[in-house]
């Protein structure tokens, strides 16, 4: 999903502001109706997704300050969190200038209300546009870029966003549904690779500049120094982690800036998610995945989205020679997936045992998913920066 930021002119009086978010309200208002008629039970909905659709799915916890009323009662999210992304207020100038960029492109900047000519475009030429405003230079491209530009605004009348997400989740404008909230051990890497990061001032320039192509909401170069002072320079203690000294051929700061990335934008997030809901009552379970996908890369680790495989049961068909360790793993989280569907509680009721998951409560328990050795650990690593990062308004909301 991408998510729009039209001028005010291209959107008076209309709710066009998060055409993204909106759009699944709907269907899960369709499925309150009709699931009955395909054997299903309205009462019994769970939301799930990985990356940008754990990111919407979290975001629909957040409709009218939480009062879903029942439109779902459960979420599993896979590598994004409701405060994954820094949301921004509208007409953001950097957000305005991708919008006027896509409006050029498509011929509808000077129509009298380009948003609407705009979603008359033909689909080539939008999708042309799209392409065309992530560009960056080479010096900033990495091979995962995202399309960051692309994420809600917040305004006191939206029936999401009507403050930052962090701000939403800390003072309960939230459902309280159980959820499990989990990441990839490499969170980071996909994002990095390619990109020139051999000095500290690379880093900082990446995360703070201010491009339609590439844009983090920040712009406070202090606060990112100081969170640097937080992760070594040492290539040992960099993502993909457990690698040593390698650098994988990649910049000298490679493996300290996928760290940071994925720290900035997935790990701070999800233990925000957690300890918050915590504290208002909500049963959550988190994992964090440390077995290699197929197909591994060695410089990308146990990298976004490797886990898909696993979740959708297919690591069998994308790999044949697959071991059986890893096949084991894959039915397990396969069954706590399905157990917590139907109990809201990953944990076996029937006949077939899988190692116990506790809920993450005030201990932080976080089970680690790698074959042969699923084991509740602590989720401490790097806990004062995450921490730092959760506490700082000028990198995290």
């Amino acid at each position: 999903m991408s998510y729009a930021s039209p001028t005010r002119e291209g959107c008076r009086g209309r709710r066009w502001s998060q055409p993204g978010t909106q759009r699944p309200a709907p269907c899960l208002e369709w499925i309150q109706k009709n699931i009955k008629y395909f054997g299903g039970d309205p009462t019994k909905v769970t939301i799930f997704g990985t990356s940008a659709g754990a990111i919407s799915a979290g975001y629909q916890s957040l409709y009218h300050g939480g009062k879903i009323e029942g439109a779902f009662r459960g979420m599993i999210l896979e590598s994004g969190s409701p405060s994954t992304l820094h949301v921004h207020k509208p007409n953001d100038p950097v957000r305005e200038a991708a919008f006027k960029f896509i409006a050029n492109a498509t011929g509808c900047l000077d129509a009298p209300s380009p948003f609407e000519c705009i979603r008359s475009a033909p689909s080539n030429v939008l999708a042309q546009a799209n392409d065309d405003v992530i560009k960056v230079d080479p010096y900033y491209h990495g091979a995962g870029q995202a399309p960051t530009i692309f994420v809600p605004t917040y305004d006191p009348g939206d029936d999401f966003f009507t403050d930052v997400p962090s701000k939403l989740l800390h003072s309960g404008r939230f459902a309280k549904v159980p959820f499990i909230n989990g990441d990839q051990l490499d969170e980071g890497t996909v994002f990095i690779n390619g990109t020139s990061m051999n000095t500290e001032q690379d880093i900082i320039n990446w995360l703070t500049v201010r491009l339609p192509g590439l844009y983090f909401g920040l712009s406070n170069v202090t606060a990112v120094r100081e969170l640097l002072k937080l992760y070594p320079t040492d290539p040992a203690a960099g993502s993909p982690y457990g690698t040593g000294n390698n650098t994988f051929g990649q910049g000298a700061q490679y493996k300290r800036a996928s760290s940071v990335m994925g720290d900035l934008t997935f790990e701070a997030s999800r233990r925000d998610h957690h300890a918050t809901a915590t504290k208002f009552g909500v049963k959550t379970w988190s994992y964090v995945m440390k077995e290699p996908p197929p197909n591994f890369v060695p410089l990308l680790g146990v990298q976004h989205g490797g886990d898909i495989p696993f979740v959708l049961q297919s690591l069998g068909v994308i790999n044949p020679n697959a071991p059986e360790a890893a096949l084991e793993l894959m039915r397990t989280i396969g069954d706590y997936w399905i157990n917590f569907a139907y109990n809201l509680d990953p944990n076996s009721m029937g006949s077939t045992k899988r190692p116990n998951w506790p809920q993450y409560g005030v201990s932080r328990k976080t089970l680690q998913l790698v074959a042969s050795n699923i084991t509740s650990v602590e989720d401490t690593p790097r806990q004062r920066a995450t921490d730092f990062i959760i506490r700082n308004p000028d990198l995290y909301n």
